[in-house]
């Protein structure tokens, strides 16, 4: 793994972090999202909701952290979290969105035959661009459904939402 490529990673998670808490410590609106249309369960109004929330909060300001650390293949790695704060969320991209040499990267980059994710973020850092794949997945439980965890790849994010009638984590 290179350094731009730890350094994204770093990135991403204090990003989701960030999300998290600003998630479960403010009212958001993620209780009025509707899970289910007629019949069908459907993720396309959580989809919308995400994009326009990661557009929203697109970066690392309020973070109070200082410092990551995490182990990459054994060795310990600790990231000044200053040195993330150039990177950004510059466009939340829905799977309808995508265009032929999105759709080309994401295959080659899943080792698969094409599949479309919930979310693909175009992440920059001032100078390059980054993308990244983001699947949303839900329960109403305290468990992870097994088909939910078969769907997903162990190399790609995942936002896990909890919810029941009465509210959305």
């Amino acid at each position: 793994m290179n350094t731009n490529q730890k350094l994204l990673n770093s990135f991403l998670i204090v990003y989701f972090y960030k999300i998290e808490n600003e998630l479960n410590t403010t009212k958001n609106g993620l209780e009025t999202i509707k899970f289910q249309s007629e019949e069908a369960n459907t993720d396309e109004f959580l989809k919308r909701y995400f994009q326009d929330f990661l557009l929203k909060h697109n970066d690392l300001s309020g973070v109070k952290l200082t410092k990551l650390s995490v182990k990459i293949d054994k060795e310990e790695h600790t990231i000044n979290i200053e040195d993330l704060k150039r990177y950004k969320i510059s466009n939340v991209f829905l799977p309808e969105h995508l265009n032929t040499e999105q759709k080309k990267e994401i295959s080659t980059l899943k080792k698969s035959v094409y599949t479309s994710p919930d979310l693909y973020l175009e992440i920059t850092d001032g100078i390059n661009i980054y993308f990244e794949s983001v699947e949303l997945k839900s329960t109403k439980d305290n468990n992870i459904p097994g088909s939910s965890v078969q769907q997903i790849s162990p190399f790609e994010w995942v936002i896990f939402i909890k919810r029941d009638n009465e509210k959305v984590l």
